[in-house]
């Protein structure tokens, strides 16, 4: 079984690797898992490791609070099953759960530095413009499904943002209204832009990817990219060192990889539209509110 490195040294890689090795173990050769007794055995460990002189206490809180993350995740009974139906992987669990492990986050979510003022082509007779255009759509469908956790997702598109390259190409994103469930038919509404295939969600893989990574809270909170959260593509894995849930960045873009078929993708280009579009709205919505302030102030001046 492969080896995970943590943060916190050897002893730390020792100790959480024979953990996760018995709890792996023991799903896999029982049929019902003592999952109650693998945790009690974790905590043991670590006491152990504390008595023979572990000092620092913020470090045995830490370890403390990660062996309870891993008994809260192996005890769930979908990780069971994806573990004993071999499905997934030890490293590509630890990949994929490292948030819910560790509390770290698991890849890089900010893409603001992807942008690129240069990107998007200026407009022939005013400079200080791009191109790039939004056209609402006149009939919004909005489709209904649900994530692992059995929470509705809602996702409507909304419109079409055409933007054009610097090089002349010309490209679009769609602009969506997404609502969540969090609780029972309690919502969180966020507008958001990506190019999600809707004819595409009856593919268990695409829709799961969709739902569970593009759509996922950090994925929209953190973009910083003024809405665009990126895109799903098709991307079949060619090569056994392209692990699932792991990154590749270049200038142009970013993949972080989800399974052998699908990445989550973002687009320099795509970003960079995106961006110049909400900050030209922003110089709009500046200048109305600043000739409005200028009549009022004249209209003022008039009466008096």
């Amino acid at each position: 079984m492969e080896t995970i490195h943590f943060k916190g040294g050897s002893e730390t890689d020792n100790l959480l690797n024979m953990i996760l090795n018995m709890y792996w173990g023991n799903i896999n050769s029982r049929k019902a898992p003592d999952i109650e007794g693998k945790y009690f055995e974790s905590l043991k460990l670590l006491n152990l490791l504390k008595a023979r002189g572990m000092e620092n206490q913020d470090r045995y809180d830490k370890l403390t609070l990660v062996i309870n993350n891993i008994h809260t995740l192996f005890k769930n009974p979908k990780i069971i099953e994806m573990i004993q139906s071999k499905s997934i992987s030890k490293g590509d669990f630890f990949r994929k759960y490292q948030e819910e492990l560790f509390g770290d986050h698991k890849r890089k979510y900010s893409m603001a530095d992807l942008y690129n003022q240069g990107l998007i082509a200026r407009e022939s007779g005013n400079h200080e413009s791009k191109k790039i255009s939004y056209k609402e759509f006149t009939s919004k469908t909005e489709n209904e499904y649900r994530d692992s956790e059995g929470n509705i997702i809602r996702i409507t598109p909304l419109g079409d943002l055409t933007f054009e390259e610097f090089n002349g190409v010309r490209s679009f994103v769609t602009k969506y209204r997404v609502q969540r469930e969090f609780e029972k038919n309690y919502f969180v509404e966020d507008i958001v832009f990506s190019s999600i295939d809707i004819n595409r969600m009856d593919d268990e893989e695409y829709r799961q990817s969709v739902l569970e990574e593009l759509l996922s809270e950090n994925n929209i909170k953190l973009s910083g990219c003024e809405g665009y959260i990126g895109e799903i593509i098709k991307d079949v894995k060619q090569d056994e060192d392209d692990l699932s849930f792991s990154e590749k960045r270049s200038s142009d873009g970013y993949r972080y990889r989800l399974n052998n078929n699908y990445s989550l993708s973002y687009d320099a280009a795509t970003v960079s539209a995106v961006i110049d579009y909400e900050n030209m709205n922003k110089d709009k919505t500046y200048t109305n509110n600043k000739d409005n302030n200028r009549r009022d102030s004249e209209k003022a001046d008039y009466d008096r």
